[in-house]
């Protein structure tokens, strides 16, 4: 968008500028909107997919190119602690997951009686 602001401060509110001529996403939103219904979801599948996306929507830092601002610092800050409850989530499925197919799988493999052969004889 040549020679148009991004990001619009006006009163110490910061918002993207509105263009009507372009259609944008603030992923910004959108993490949080999903980090929210994940939060508030009582079923594990749909929290699970909702985590899943969220994962895929964070990017790190918050503008790098406005770190030492005030503001920026401040939400940075609040989205980590955000993405922070997406991992905590995802690593506790995640170990779940595996401990419950280490215990299917050791069902499934049950060890047989041995047999030992020494000089032609069975033992």
């Amino acid at each position: 968008m040549p020679g148009k602001k991004i990001i619009d401060g006006k009163r110490g509110i910061y918002a993207p500028e509105y263009l009507p001529e372009y259609d944008y996403v603030m992923d910004v939103q959108e993490f949080e909107d999903i980090c929210l219904k994940a939060k508030n979801s009582k079923e594990d599948a749909k929290k699970l997919s909702y985590y899943q996306k969220a994962f895929k929507i964070y990017k790190g830092e918050l503008l790098p190119e406005f770190a030492t601002d005030y503001w920026v610092i401040l939400e940075s800050v609040r989205l980590k602690r955000l993405y922070d409850e997406v991992i905590e989530f995802l690593g506790a499925y995640i170990t779940v997951s595996i401990s419950s197919m280490k215990s299917s799988l050791s069902c499934m493999i049950r060890p047989t009686r041995s047999i030992r052969i020494t000089a032609g004889r069975l033992r």
